[in-house]
């Protein structure tokens, strides 16, 4: 009994010197921290080192919002897992901070990344550092002839092979019971199955070049691994090691279906000549010493695939769910493309005269995709209310530096440490009621161009530059932001000017399909269960 109580009391002991230790190494911390003397205020908080952690995680937006509102200060500080963060929650502060001007850059979230694909630290750390990808991908997705070209190579795949074998399963299937149209039947699908499928089948196939890659099997288990990306990417990896080594499992099974498309890379010449091999080529430049092994080289080649389905997956879920819940927009859409069909069939009567058979398959170049401007506004608009409903953007200080921002009229010098944390959440400034006008509501024409030009947003008298800012900008600007876009509206119109879509009986779904992480923690609304269409082919 005696020794129980002793041991009871040298626990107790313990617990309270390391919790009077954390209390003492937090407050030198912070007394040390040149942030202090900026007089950026700092939220509160009772639990050392954790901090605000928990309140971080649980809804990082709100956490945001509510902070900035409390504190008075559109910029603060916030002590999360032993090191102080920034936060910077004002539209044209936000800009300022994330222009380029500053060595902010998205190392940590790049490491996190290789991180969960089983990349080890040491290769990890190298690269989330390195800079040079980005070379290739802009040669091939910012660049127009680049772009053009895979986006040729991508419509050939959707008209060859993706939509006829998605179609032609769901034409097959048992007919829709809400009705018929003369002798055109509806079929019954899903948004996601058939839209993002259509997106993943043909995103799998023009990067590797293999379409056996692009199985169901492989769709299914990749969408069911993204649904649970946002949480993992969030989370220490001691907790998911703890509790999610299920699907750590499941995302090396995923990376094994690929492997041995590399070891196909690696035989090839070292002269490129697509995204692939010079992506492949560069990280072999990386580790030409030998430190990262084969399976660590065919992880990495699946971290771009991944981070481009897993924006473009709800984007293209939620920019169709919103075309169909409003005739208007329905028809604006239907009438844009058509129009550009039309257009490109003249065309091709012009220029072949002696040609009357009728194309089975319509092919839109690059061009005829930057003329869909209502597709553009709505893609903008579902990005703005849904993609980033509550997201923020994290970047990483690689350098010390001083960042000047004006806080209430006065410019301020934030002195900022490498490896400081400074977060954006881009879901205050979309949902910003003196930015945008009812900014709850789907607005498809909102970002329609006005006279020819983009229209105007302003606060406080201020113009802001990037209204909607999904993918990022400055040093950590996404290179493969004009593929998501071009991959979603050719996808898009590619079925619409063939088909006829509509919600299930042509009602519009009384509730919004669930999401991931629904009520809790950040989330690009990922949907986790489909909503239900029909289609039928055009009269």
């Amino acid at each position: 009994m005696i020794t129980d109580v002793l041991d009871t009391k040298s626990a107790v002991l313990v617990a309270a010197i390391t919790l009077t230790l954390c209390v003492v190494i937090e407050r030198i911390q912070w007394w040390l921290n040149p942030l202090r003397k900026s007089k950026i205020p700092k939220v509160p908080h009772l639990i050392p080192w954790l901090g605000s952690a928990d309140a971080f995680l649980n809804d990082t937006a709100q956490f945001a919002s509510k902070w900035a509102y409390r504190l008075k200060s559109p910029v603060f500080t916030a002590y999360i897992a032993g090191m102080d963060h920034i936060f910077i929650t004002e539209a044209s502060l936000m800009n300022a901070a994330f222009s380029g001007r500053y060595p902010l850059t998205w190392e940590h979230v790049k490491y996190r990344i290789n991180s969960l694909w089983g990349v080890y630290p040491s290769s990890a750390f190298t690269l989330a550092r390195a800079r040079g990808n980005h070379k290739v991908f802009d040669k091939y997705l910012m660049n127009t002839g680049g772009l053009e070209k895979i986006m040729s190579k991508y419509q050939r795949i959707l008209n060859e092979r993706v939509n006829p074998y998605l179609l032609s399963k769901i034409m097959s299937a048992k007919p829709s019971d809400y009705g018929k149209g003369g002798n055109k039947e509806w079929a019954v699908s899903g948004i996601f199955d058939l839209f993002y499928g259509a997106v993943f089948r043909a995103t799998v196939e023009a990067f590797y070049d293999d379409h056996t890659l692009a199985s169901d099997e492989m769709f299914e288990r990749t969408s069911k691994m993204l649904r649970c990306l946002h949480t993992l990417l969030i989370l220490p990896r001691f907790v998911i090691r703890l509790f999610f080594n299920g699907k750590c499992k499941e995302l090396a099974e995923i990376g094994n279906l690929f492997e041995r498309k590399i070891g196909c890379y690696k035989m090839k010449s070292k002269d490129g000549g697509n995204l692939l091999q010079d992506l492949f080529n560069y990280y072999e430049s990386l580790f030409d010493d030998g430190t990262m092994d084969t399976e660590e080289r065919w992880r990495i080649m699946l971290v771009p695939l991944m981070a481009s389905l897993f924006n473009t997956g709800p984007t293209v879920f939620w920019t169709v769910y919103y075309i169909l819940a409003d005739e208007v927009v329905y028809s604006a859409v239907k009438k844009e493309i058509m129009s550009i069909v039309h257009d490109n069939s003249c065309n091709d009567n012009d220029n072949d005269n002696n040609s009357s058979a009728t194309k089975t398959n319509v092919s839109f170049t690059l061009a005829d995709l930057n003329k869909m401007q209502v597709l553009d506004a709505i893609i903008s608009e579902t990005l703005r209310l849904k993609s980033t409903m509550r997201t923020v953007r994290m970047r990483t200080a690689v350098a010390d530096f001083n960042m000047k921002l004006k806080v209430h009229g006065e410019t301020k010098a934030i002195p900022v440490k490498k490896g400081t944390l400074v977060h954006v959440p881009m879901a205050l400034l979309h949902n910003d009621a003196q930015v945008f006008k009812n900014p709850d509501t789907f607005i498809y024409d909102r970002f329609l161009p006005v006279n020819g030009k983009p229209p105007v947003f302003t606060k406080n008298g201020e113009i802001i530059p990037n209204p909607v800012n999904y993918f990022g900008m400055g040093l950590s600007y996404c290179p493969g932001r004009k593929l998501a876009v071009a991959e979603i509206k050719l996808v898009i119109a590619s079925i619409f000017h063939k088909y006829d879509v509509r919600f299930l009986g042509g009602v519009v779904p009384e509730k919004s399909p669930k999401v991931v992480n629904e009520t809790r923690r950040t989330t690009n609304m990922f949907p986790l269960e489909d909503a239900q269409i029909e289609i039928r082919p055009c009269d």
